[in-house]
């Protein structure tokens, strides 16, 4: 952050308030987006955070998807995100070479990947919860299948 920037928002309660609320709302953002964690100081080298914490107008957020797109763990999160929509598209004329290098990769190395891909991932949003009367009826549904189909039924359902 910018020594000037910082004084600024340090001298005036009021764009210290508007400072927290505005980090917070984007870096939860980005984490629900992107599964990347952005600091106050990363954010306040953005040209629009602090117009908007500056002047109180939260329109000019607008190009803060763009400038975000620069942070290099959200380009990462965007690259992985672009590979596992080309592998399963396989009408996406970039498949077959998508493919062919996933394929050339070590065991050890996909394993790697697909980890760093899972992490890239949105968090999940949160079940509802599901009434008495679903919940007994999902069960009595589940204990119906054998196996794992049971586990993932449940896992599915919401009662495991």
């Amino acid at each position: 952050m910018s020594e000037n920037f910082k004084n600024i928002v340090a001298s005036s309660p009021e764009l210290q308030a508007r400072w927290h609320a505005i980090t917070d709302k984007m870096a939860g953002k980005v984490r629900a987006d992107f599964g990347v964690n952005l600091t106050k100081e990363e954010m306040a080298d953005m040209a629009s955070v602090r117009l908007a914490v500056l002047s109180g107008d939260e329109s000019l957020l607008s190009t803060f998807d763009t400038e975000i797109q620069r942070h290099p763990g959200v380009a990462k999160a965007a690259k992985e995100r672009e590979l596992v929509r080309i592998l399963s598209d396989k009408d996406d004329p970039a498949h077959d070479h998508a493919r062919t290098e996933w394929d050339s990769l070590s065991p050890h190395e996909k394993i790697r990947r697909a980890r760093e891909i899972d992490a890239a991932k949105p968090a999940p949003k949160p079940r509802e919860k599901l009434s008495v009367e679903e919940q007994a009826q999902a069960l009595k549904d589940v204990s119906k299948l054998r196996g794992s189909a049971r586990i993932a039924e449940a896992r599915r359902r919401g009662v495991a």
